[in-house]
């Protein structure tokens, strides 16, 4: 069903007992072999199928041990045990649960179609929310350029104010030494005058 959907997979198939008294040894050391490939960055998901059973042989699935294994992998799991009608612990922990076997092929395996309609609908979404973002960000700089503005303004109109304030002052102390000069200036013209 996989390569029918789409060819190029690659996919490590990991037989094991799923019912009896080594099935739960099995699954555990398939779930650490598992661990190990998404250590190596070989495996972007992990999907964990059986078919039908009755609830005893379906019994290793809510496997305490099994359960906090599947919880602890950190790639995205898909679970799909029994018929849909049954449900275990392994599917509740996992990140998502596939009703059938069959069900879980078809999620991990998209069809080309699908992809491209898929990565369309996102381009169009980027494309809307580009437009959107643009819009608000050159509002956005607007809003920042007119305040920048009206500091400025307003620093300008400070600086004019003290500039203003400290012309005034120059000018009263040039005119107080002007006139001091003057005066000195007089009492020495009487002075040398007067000799």
């Amino acid at each position: 069903m996989l390569n029918h959907r789409r060819g190029g997979l690659e996919i490590f198939h990991l037989p094991i007992k799923t019912q009896g008294r080594s099935a739960e040894n099995e699954i555990l050391n398939a779930l650490g072999v598992t661990n190990k490939l998404v250590e190596e960055n070989k495996i972007d998901t992990i999907v964990m199928t059986r078919g039908g059973g009755s609830k005893e042989d379906l019994i290793v699935f809510n496997s305490e041990k099994v359960v906090r294994a599947l919880h602890g992998l950190s790639k995205p799991t898909i679970v799909a045990i029994g018929h849909e009608r049954d449900v275990t612990l392994s599917e509740l922990v996992a990140d998502v649960r596939a009703a059938t076997p069959s069900q879980a092929a078809e999620m991990v395996s998209q069809s080309s179609a699908e992809i491209l309609q898929m990565i369309e609908k996102i381009l169009l979404n980027c494309k809307s929310l580009t437009q959107a973002r643009g819009k608000s960000y050159l509002g956005f700089c607007e809003q920042i350029t007119n305040r920048m503005m009206m500091v400025l303004r307003m620093g300008l109109q400070e600086q004019r104010q003290t500039l203003n304030k400290a012309d005034q002052y120059l000018r009263g102390v040039f005119y107080q030494l002007r006139n001091r000069v003057s005066y000195h200036l007089e009492n020495i013209k009487i002075q040398v005058c007067i000799w």
